[in-house]
């Protein structure tokens, strides 16, 4: 059952709201009996901004605590001043492959927050994400570590060498990271898109005065989709993503190809996962929807998924990494292999230990093994626990 502080935030996730939107937020604030954890909420699942614009537009905003008010603009300030960094930051980067004539497509937030929210204090951005052709990869990380850019430390060399990952290391400079991608998920996953459509269905758009490429409209919702399902199961959702399915659904709805979504879903293996994600957005963010797409792919979102999608939106689920582990290990042949992707995992680089728990002094890091052995024991339970109660 949603809550009306949850029925807040998710109603006021468009960027231009239709007036049932702003009705159902009018009708909600005086059923609302805990706003801190509206603001709490909104504010960890990156929708304070979209929240906090629309107050202005409600009749009765007057009932909303004035220091809630407060405290949904000031995220929308940090969003803001966080993002304007990190436009510079791709500006930089964008026009520097220009120049070299590196092509590259930008991904999701970096695109956007500019081209699709029309106001970069809108949509959370939490790094760049670039998608580069393998023959351009090293040529792209040289120019990133010329600009002042370092490679994220690793686990270990093996790890790097031998486990299947569809982004590269990422490369941090002055707090600001770039996620290099060279294809959108792992060869392990049941679907699989083809990179080449992706480059052969690409439009222009300019982002901070540079030119670069970004998926077309078919593409980036199928991306969208995909990239919320990879997240699903292990609870790391980003909220954010649903959010820009309901608007790029919302701003095109008459435009959007439905018919070539599902030739695409279909080719690439993928209907379920793609309208699991489309049929939540339509369910809980009045994404606008067809009514035949609706009824042809309900089954595509269970009982279940809904629950899931609550619980992510509360944070109630911790983080199941040992799903992701497990996928992982099971890149390895041989049991060889998969033991020594457990030692490489438990006991990863001084870099990597500095980097993943905070660690100021390289001294310490010896005292945080025993809590990843720890981690390692618990992780591997939760799985083993999962399965048997799969069974039941």
């Amino acid at each position: 059952m949603i809550k009306p502080e949850e029925q807040f935030i998710l109603s006021g996730a468009r960027i231009e709201p239709f007036q049932p939107d702003i009705d159902r937020m009018n009708d909600l604030i005086s059923k609302i009996s805990d706003w801190n954890y509206l603001a709490i909420l909104a504010i960890n699942n990156g929708m304070a901004p979209l929240v906090s614009k629309k107050i202005p537009l409600l009749e009765n905003n007057h009932l909303i605590p004035p220091e809630i008010k407060e405290q949904l603009h000031q995220a929308y300030l940090r969003t803001l001043s966080r993002n304007l960094v990190i436009y510079e930051h791709f500006r930089n980067v964008a026009l520097a492959l220009n120049e070299a004539g590196i092509p590259v497509i930008a991904l999701k937030g970096i695109h956007l927050s500019e081209t699709l929210y029309k106001d970069i204090g809108l949509r959370q951005l939490s790094d760049m994400d670039l998608l580069v052709k393998e023959e351009d990869t090293a040529d792209c990380l040289e120019l990133l570590k010329s600009s002042g850019y370092a490679p994220l430390a690793g686990k270990t060399r093996f790890i790097e060498q031998n486990a299947d990952c569809h982004h590269l290391s990422p490369m941090i400079k002055n707090g600001v990271s770039v996620e290099v991608h060279t294809k959108l998920h792992k060869e392990i996953e049941a679907y699989q898109v083809k990179t080449a459509d992706l480059w052969n269905n690409t439009e222009r758009a300019e982002i901070n005065g540079a030119g670069i490429s970004v998926l077309a409209p078919n593409h980036l919702l199928i991306h969208l989709c995909l990239h919320l399902d990879k997240h699903f199961v292990s609870a790391k959702v980003q909220f954010t993503c649903y959010t820009d399915i309901t608007n790029i659904l919302g701003i095109y709805e008459k435009e959007t190809d439905w018919e070539g979504l599902e030739k695409l879903c279909d080719e690439y293996n993928c209907i379920e996962s793609f309208f699991k994600h489309i049929i939540l957005s339509a369910k809980f963010f009045n994404a606008p929807v067809p009514d035949n797409i609706l009824n042809k792919y309900d089954t595509a979102c269970t009982a279940s998924d809904e629950n899931n999608f609550i619980s992510c939106l509360r944070r109630e689920r911790p983080l199941n990494k040992s799903r992701q582990n497990i996928q992982i290990m099971q890149q390895f042949d041989g049991l060889v292999s998969k033991l020594k992707y457990i030692l490489h995992d438990t006991f990863p680089s001084r870099g990597y230990m500095m980097w993943r728990y905070g660690i100021s002094s390289r001294y310490m890091v010896i005292f945080y093994y025993p809590y990843r052995i720890l981690l390692g024991f618990r992780q591997f339970a939760v799985h083993i626990l999962g399965k048997i109660s799969a069974k039941f």
